[in-house]
């Protein structure tokens, strides 16, 4: 199967999932001490899945990274920035890959260019994954 038959056959799925990656969390809601992200309306909290802070007691580089893209989908953007800087800039990506995709499956990119929308979503999560890196205090790569 060629790219182009490829690409073809899974832009809409893939319209769908970054819709859903968008929306999903909205589902969810930032503890009042900042500790976690619970599911919006009950006490269910989900648990921590940082394994560095699980073994050493000591957050990694993206810890907040969560809480701050729940923050960022409900437009709360100073607490975002407060959680971790770099999750708007993570929101921010997936808003517009999402409108990409939606392009996509549309047909506004024509079938022949698909290795040229798999090089932009590839270079735009590269400079995204550098701001979250340097916004975090980190070098780029």
């Amino acid at each position: 199967m060629s790219g182009a038959a490829l690409y073809g056959r899974f832009r809409l799925p893939a319209a769908g999932l970054f819709c859903l990656l968008l929306i999903v969390p909205l589902a969810f809601t930032v503890a009042e001490d900042g500790s976690g992200i619970r599911l919006r309306g009950t006490a269910v909290a989900l648990p921590d899945l940082c394994l560095r802070k699980t073994l050493t007691g000591t957050e990694c580089s993206t810890c907040g990274l969560g809480r701050s893209v729940v923050l960022a989908a409900s437009l709360k953007l100073q607490d975002s920035r407060r959680a971790h800087p770099g999750g708007a800039w993570l929101w921010g990506w997936l808003a517009s890959m999402t409108l990409l995709r939606i392009a996509a499956a549309a047909g506004a990119v024509p079938i022949r260019f698909w290795w040229l929308d798999l090089g932009v979503t590839a270079l735009s999560w590269l400079v995204v994954t550098v701001t979250i890196r340097i916004t975090a205090g980190l070098p780029p790569l």
